[in-house]
Formats: structure tokens, sequence, C-alpha cells
């Protein structure tokens, strides 16, 4: 069956974007440092849960961010946020694949129900890999670029350009 596979270009209004980016480039952001992007593959990252459903969090910055949610849902309406996350990637000096994975499983099966969508604030030489219909796809990091693509195996690709990635992650259930 065919994945669903969108790229939106210029998502938010331009006002509402530069609101958000201030906000992930300032000072107040509380980053967390991990040694891993997923599991234990030893590519170090920062990140901040905004919104999970399970274990119930919701951080008091997750108010300002929900504009993404309000904007995607007038392209792809859902029925729940399950989970809502920003990652931060330092720059590296090269390109870092990191590792594949799926957001949110059911035992060891992908939930078909949920959506997954990557919002980028930066435009840089990092990106985005998706496996689609078995076939990998390399989208870009581009400013105000949203992915939207049904819950399946992916992963980012850190930059070398620029001091630092920063993507918000939403994962949804679908209607």
């Amino acid at each position: 069956m065919e994945k669903y596979f969108k790229i939106v270009d210029n998502f938010l209004p331009s006002k509402v974007f530069d609101r958000l980016l201030k906000i992930v480039e300032g000072n107040t952001i509380p980053w967390i440092w991990s040694d891993h992007s997923y599991k234990e593959d030893n590519l170090f990252m920062l990140s901040l849960v905004l919104f999970n459903n399970i274990p119930a969090t919701v951080h008091p910055w997750y108010p300002a961010f929900q504009v993404i949610e309000d904007f995607q849902a007038e392209i792809v309406p859902f029925k729940q946020v399950l989970k809502s996350k920003i990652n931060l990637s330092p720059n590296q000096g090269k390109n870092v694949p990191q590792t594949y994975h799926k957001d949110i499983v059911t035992g060891e099966k992908i939930d078909d129900c949920v959506m997954t969508s990557v919002f980028n604030f930066h435009t840089c030489n990092g990106g985005t890999m998706i496996k689609l219909d078995e076939k990998e796809e390399k989208i870009s990091s581009k400013a105000n670029r949203l992915i939207l693509f049904d819950n399946t195996f992916h992963h980012g690709i850190t930059q070398s350009d620029i001091p630092r990635r920063i993507v918000l992650n939403l994962n949804v259930i679908k209607l």
C-alpha cells in the first residue's frame, strides 16, 4: 500500500514562523542533552518534549507551538496529538545520518493509525530520510518546510554548514 507523503514549503505565515524561530534560537528553551538520537546509537542531540500523550507531559512552551498543529490540521485533519517534540542537532563538522526509526509502535508493529510530520526551522545541508514503499526519499532541510508522512521508518541527517539544525516532530492519530 502506498504511503501518504507531502512536502509543504512556506508552511506558516512569515510572522508566525519568525516568532517561533526566535523562541527556538533564543536562550529560553531548556534543551535536554541526549547521547543518542534513537535508542543506543551514540549520535548525540538536544531535545525537548513539548507534549506527550503517554506518559502525560505538557511543557509550558507547548502552547506556543500548537499553531503548527492548527495549520497542519487544515492540510490533513487528525483526531488527536500523540507527541510533539523539538530536536536540535549541533554541527558535527560533517553530515551524520542518524538511525532509522519509527516514532510510534504498537508492540513491534508500526502503528498505521499515526501520521508523522517534521517541521524545519533552518535551511541547511542536513535533511530527513524517509522509507516509502521500499524506496528511500531524502528531503532537504528548508526553513518553514513541513514534511507529512504516514508513520514509517525515517531519520534525520545532521548538517555541516550551520551551527544547529532544529526541527519539530509531531505525531498524530489520523481520522
